[in-house]
């Protein structure tokens, strides 16, 4: 009994390892390496806004490990429980309820604050992008930085 109990625990947090591999900082200072030597396209513009919004990542290779990995915590945790049929009973509600906490807890691992920037370009358009750092100031003028794909990012001019 305490061997699965080990062996659940063990594999819970083997299978919780790729939750470290959370999506990357949103950063005008971070770029991606195909960005690299690659002409982009610079506007310029002032910054109108701001405001706080979460970002939800993606990490589907996480959530099924923490999926996974609570069940089978769930299941060793409820194996402990009682006898027979009853045993039966907590390991199954252990599983599904580990299963349960498990996603969620590698769906919460992905998020992260960050803030959408509202800029008016000197074109008369106004656009907005979301990333973490620099952080800039209402009427600070910033260089918007349109790379292949649409991917944008802001600088400070």
């Amino acid at each position: 009994m305490t061997q699965l109990r080990r062996m659940g625990a063990r594999a819970a947090l083997l299978l919780a390892l790729p939750l470290a591999a959370c999506a990357p900082p949103q950063s005008g200072n971070v770029v991606n390496a195909n960005q690299a030597q690659v002409a982009q396209r610079v506007n310029l513009g002032t910054v109108v806004g701001v405001q706080q919004v979460t970002v939800q990542g993606t990490n589907p290779g996480g959530e099924l490990a923490g999926t996974v990995g609570g069940a089978a915590l769930g299941g060793a945790i409820g194996n402990q429980i009682g006898d027979g049929s009853g045993r039966d009973i907590a390991q199954a509600i252990g599983i599904i309820g580990g299963g349960i906490a498990g996603s969620r807890a590698a769906q919460r691992a992905t998020l992260q604050q960050s803030f959408e920037w509202t800029v008016r370009l000197d074109s008369g358009r106004t656009i907005t992008v979301i990333q973490q750092q620099p952080t800039f100031a209402r009427g600070q003028r910033v260089q918007v930085i349109q790379g292949a794909g649409g991917l944008t990012r802001l600088a400070a001019t």
